[in-house]
């Protein structure tokens, strides 16, 4: 098995994904994590398969990791974006948040994409919901208050999102991201002079 699971190792850096499939299948319950690795390699595959123009293709492979593993947050993220390439952004959000709570670091990478969805589907109220609802389970969860600040800025409501950004930096010890964006609802506003001293 030790063998085998080298042999993979090698496949996977070469990108020879197929393989990696029928070795990690040799290696099958030998290994208690089979499944969720079966997963991992179909994404790649899926994700290899990307320039051959058969977007069926590469759905199929994101189904199939899903079928190994439905806790398999980057297939769940691949095929929302699979998803809102064919113009269907409601599907999109539907798949990016059943993957949000599958792995601690992934919101980083999901709010942008959702922050768009929700703007094309014209549902802001259903994206700062979600905001909401995560700072209320986690009041620390900096990713979610930056991008609730950027959404209240943008409707306008720069005194809210600037009292937000200022307790996320009393909690935080200074993140610089806050900063930022502190300065852009400053900026939103008609004086900017407190932009200008933050910025300095």
């Amino acid at each position: 098995t030790r063998a085998l699971r080298e042999i993979e190792k090698i496949r996977v850096e070469t990108g020879d994904w197929e393989e990696a499939i029928l070795i990690r299948k040799r290696i099958g319950s030998a290994a208690p994590n089979t499944r969720s690795v079966l997963a991992h390699l179909h994404v790649g595959l899926a994700r290899s398969k990307r320039g051959d123009n058969d977007p069926a293709a590469v759905r199929r492979l994101l189904k199939k990791a899903l079928s190994h593993d439905r806790r398999c947050a980057e297939a769940h993220i691949e095929l929302g974006d699979e998803r809102l390439a064919q113009g269907k952004p409601h599907q999109a959000i539907a798949l990016w948040l059943r993957a949000l709570p599958l792995h601690k670091g992934v919101g980083r990478l999901l709010l942008p994409k959702l922050f768009d969805a929700y703007d094309a589907t014209q549902n802001r109220e259903g994206f700062d919901r979600l905001l909401y609802e995560r700072l209320e389970a986690n009041p620390d969860d900096h990713e979610a208050g930056i991008w609730l600040a950027r959404s209240l800025t943008r409707q306008g409501q720069t005194e809210e999102a600037q009292l937000r950004l200022r307790r996320l930096l009393d909690r935080s010890g200074g993140y610089l991201p806050a900063y930022v964006e502190l300065a852009r609802a400053y900026l939103a506003e008609p004086s900017q002079r407190e932009a200008v001293k933050l910025l300095e």
